[in-house]
């Protein structure tokens, strides 16, 4: 080392403890050391060149050399009035800190649409879409197997403003790209069947069943009749009463079966041999037993009169079908093994065979028809209902019957029949099924249910006909739960308590998110239900019919309610005509419809037999000013003004400080005097109302009087004022809003 070295490496390696200048390295000199490990003395994470916190230069470097803590990295708000603005197609850039982060993003609809919000990141996140009043649209998890897209679809409402909440899953650090589109409005052709169609192939080719304007169109053979047909039994087959999608006389003479004009009828349409080809009797005698032809008033004819041994007596009527091989009646079933194969005969056009077979365990059985025979069969259950019905196996054999099913335990019964009142032969074959199953992805009863959290979106596959999917989960708050399918599937669902009794079921259930769908649109389910706190409660899913295998979604959200009085209609679905009217399904328009006689002033609509909309007091109408002018100023304040109310709540002129007395504040009901965006959660519309029943009860009768004092109905008026403000919060350049 030479004089005036400070040290001296033999390098001019900048990055170690000796500068090429021969020079101490040091924290500051600009350089980050790369020869000492995090914890060594002489580490440094980082070198701005000074030791001057702040400077402008890089932020994120202390004067010892360490990184600063770096702050959240994005701008989004927290809350609904903080949220920052989403923009069709423009995306955006956020983080979420470990913990219990969330950001907020608002948007406005200008044109009603339907909206695809794609949230994607690295890290496991949750994504929710609400409207104004925070009523969810929708909510997903982040998919791991999709790089990470937290996707949700929704149709939103135009003039309506709603928001999109990102929230941290599994207290992860997170940054995301958050996106929203709108989809071309009912694009025909897209395989996506929107609003105005009623079908969408995924073409805009007539002649399979959906036109180029994505609407049904006439196709002989699909088993719906339709313009310009008198019928339609789903085939091509001549004689059976329907050929080209119309009507034509069913030729019965020569089924040999007597019907209904027939005479007679030999099997066959030749003539000459004393049954003609329009099944009378040649040369116009009447039946003769022992002809060996079948004429009116006989059961048989075996041409042998005389012998009552071989199943045909002397009157020509059957003496114990002899020649039935199998019962024709369930209690009588022939008892076959599992697996088996059982020859079989159609003996008469109209003949059944019932079979019995006795499962010791579960399992996947294959049971099927072979031979020339066109059959038809059905599975039953011990109690004789019917499970299954299956007419041809494939596209390819449209001639045997047949069905793989997962089958539990116990007896079951298999019924056959013909076709079309052929006769002839067929054999039976009950046998493990060699189709590749999948493994149940889900138990099959309560007892082996697949827990899973609220929220959650969880796949399932209904593997093989009859296959039951069974999910648990537990409550946190009380209030309304929802839970739905989504997917291809067409779905039957059923929520359960925890004994596994039914609490609501569905087939098709859109409405639940949109009212002003149909409620028999579409193929998945849906249960909207009342659910208490901290309590078990099952989900189960099943296909519509014994045929429907393949995958699908199951959904699980809470949509709030605190444990208040819940609308007698929320979660029942009606049918298509009928509106829900306290809990039952009526005729739209009958006589039990509270609106049928109702005629409401232009923007608003009945209700329950109210108008409502809109507001009832003018141009303030729903505006907390317009309440308290109308309502609590001139009606309230009685007995409820000053600083010490002899009512105990104070209403008095000032309309600010209702606020702080009665949205979220506990009354003695144990509910809150108001709950934004519920009118059957708040207590306030309880006493004015003066639905006593709900109140005389209430806490050992500490709830308080009737308001107005004196009883009686508030004008439904004002009475409209006021749900409408606790439903919008809509002021209108009165006074800020509170915080719900």
């Amino acid at each position: 080392m030479d004089q005036g070295e400070e040290c001296d490496d033999g390098n001019d390696d900048d990055t170690d403890a000796c500068q090429p200048n021969c020079t101490l390295s040091r924290c500051g000199d600009g350089v980050v050391r790369q020869d000492r490990q995090e914890g060594e003395e002489g580490f440094e994470a980082c070198d701005d060149g000074n030791d001057v916190p702040g400077d402008g230069i890089d932020d994120t470097c202390d004067p010892d050399c360490t990184v600063v803590d770096a702050p959240e990295a994005d701008d989004h708000g927290n809350d609904a009035e903080t949220a920052s603005t989403l923009r069709l197609g423009v995306p955006i850039e956020g983080q979420l800190d470990a913990g219990d982060d969330l950001d907020y993003f608002g948007f406005d609809v200008e044109e009603e649409a339907t909206f695809d919000v794609v949230v994607t990141s690295e890290l496991p996140l949750g994504c929710r879409l609400e409207d104004a009043l925070a009523n969810p649209q929708d909510e997903q998890q982040s998919d791991p197997e999709r790089e990470g897209r937290c996707e949700m679809v929704a149709r939103l409402e135009a003039g309506q403003r709603y928001y999109v909440i990102v929230y941290v899953q599994e207290g992860n650090l997170a940054t995301y790209s958050i996106t929203i589109t709108a989809r071309d409005e009912a694009r025909c052709g897209n395989a996506v069947i929107e609003l105005g169609e009623d079908c969408d192939d995924g073409n805009v080719e007539g002649g399979d069943g959906c036109d180029a304007e994505c609407r049904f169109e006439a196709l002989c053979g699909n088993g719906v009749v339709e313009a310009g047909e008198e019928c339609d039994d789903g085939n091509e087959a001549v004689g059976d009463g329907c050929e080209a999608c119309q009507n034509v006389e069913i030729v019965l003479c020569g089924n040999n079966r007597i019907d209904d004009g027939e005479a007679c009828d030999d099997g066959n349409n030749d003539e000459g041999d004393g049954c003609d080809a329009e099944c009378q009797i040649e040369g116009g005698g009447n039946p003769e037993c022992g002809n060996g032809v079948l004429e009116a008033g006989e059961a048989c004819d075996d041409g042998v009169n005389g012998n009552n041994d071989d199943g045909c007596d002397d009157q020509c009527q059957l003496v114990g079908n002899p020649n039935d091989d199998h019962a024709d009646e369930m209690a009588e079933a022939t008892q076959i093994a599992a697996p088996s194969s059982t020859a079989g005969v159609i003996e008469v056009g109209n003949d059944v065979d019932w079979f019995r077979l006795t499962l010791e365990e579960e399992g996947t059985w294959d049971l099927h028809t072979t031979g020339d025979l066109d059959t038809r069969c059905w599975l039953h259950d011990a109690d004789g209902e019917e499970v299954a019905f299956n007419d041809d196996l494939d596209f390819l054999d449209n001639t045997n019957c047949g069905m793989v099913r997962r089958l539990a335990a116990g007896t079951w019964y298999f019924r056959i029949e013909s076709f079309d009142v052929d006769v002839g032969d067929y054999n039976l074959v009950v046998a493990v099924s060699e189709e590749p199953i999948d493994e149940d992805d889900h138990g099959n009863d309560i007892e082996g249910a697949t827990a899973v959290e609220v929220p959650s979106t969880t796949a399932g596959q209904l593997e093989v006909g009859g296959d039951v999917d069974v999910f648990s989960f537990t409550t946190g708050e009380a209030g309304q739960y929802r839970m739905h399918t989504t997917g291809d599937l067409d779905t039957y669902c059923l929520a359960l308590d925890g004994d596994g009794e039914s609490l609501g079921a569905n087939d098709d259930a859109w409405n639940i998110f949109d009212p002003d769908l149909p409620g028999n649109l579409g193929v998945n389910c849906g249960v909207v239900s009342q659910f208490e706190a901290e309590t078990t409660y099952y989900f189960h899913v099943e296909g519509l019919n014994g045929d429907v295998v393949g995958d699908y979604e199951t959904h699980i959200a809470f949509l709030g309610g605190g444990g208040g009085v819940l609308d007698p209609c929320d979660g029942i679905v009606c049918q298509e005509g009928e509106i829900c009217v306290e809990g039952d399904c009526v005729e739209e328009g009958g006589e039990n419809d509270p609106c049928r006689d109702v005629a409401c002033p232009d923007g608003q609509e009945c209700v329950g037999g109210a108008c409502v909309g809109g507001g009832g007091g003018g141009d303030e109408g729903g505006t907390i000013c317009s309440v308290t002018e109308n309502i609590f100023a001139p009606i309230c304040s009685g007995c409820h003004s000053g600083a010490n109310p002899s009512g105990g709540l104070a209403l008095g002129a000032d309309a600010a400080a209702n606020f702080d007395a009665l949205v979220d504040v506990e009354s003695s009901a144990g509910m809150s005097y108001v709950t934004h965006g519920n009118v059957f959660d708040s207590y306030l519309v309880y006493k004015l109302r003066g639905t006593m029943a709900e109140l005389e009860a209430c806490n050992n009768n500490q709830c308080g009087s009737q308001m107005p004092m004196g009883g009686g109905d508030l004008d439904a008026e004002l009475m409209l004022d006021l749900e409408f403000w606790i439903e919008s919060f809509d002021l209108r350049e009165c006074l800020p809003p509170p915080n719900p």
